[in-house]
């Protein structure tokens, strides 16, 4: 049935529940999940026009959720973006959500020799509360 029920899925939705599992995994990186985390990822899934049924299914099935990359620049910085926010929400940087950061930068399809200096800007840029789009623009020329 996971199976059939992940075939039939538009690209779309395997997209958007790729990202909130992908949060959910850096929300989790430090062991617990706080209600900050939680409140965090059905911010990211409303903004992302999540239907609330999909959003719970991740969140209680999240191994058969598969990833599924973003098609563009945008989108993948998007997601960065998003797992940095995630990684910050409680005000502590542990090392393992960092490590699942540039792991997930990766797989976002971002150049290996980019990666640590791109996620280090957007952890930096976060932290001094720089617009979205200002880091979006920055990082845009680091590509």
């Amino acid at each position: 049935m996971k199976f059939l029920k992940n075939l039939l899925s538009s690209a779309e939705t395997k997209r958007r529940k790729s990202h909130i599992m992908n949060l959910l995994v850096v929300a989790a990186a430090d062991g617990k999940i706080t209600r900050p985390e939680l409140e965090f990822l059905a911010h990211v899934a409303e903004r992302i026009y999540m239907p609330r049924e999909e959003f719970l299914d991740v969140i209680q099935n999240p191994q058969d959720v598969i990833f599924y990359p973003p098609e563009s620049d945008r989108e993948r910085l998007d997601q960065l973006y998003d797992l940095v926010c995630m990684m910050m929400i409680d005000g502590e940087i542990d090392q393992d959500e960092v490590i699942r950061c540039k792991m997930f930068a990766q797989r976002l399809g971002f150049r290996a020799g980019v990666i640590d200096a791109i996620v280090e800007h957007v952890i930096d840029k976060v932290a001094n509360h720089v617009a979205r789009e200002i880091v979006f623009r920055e990082v845009m020329r680091m590509l």
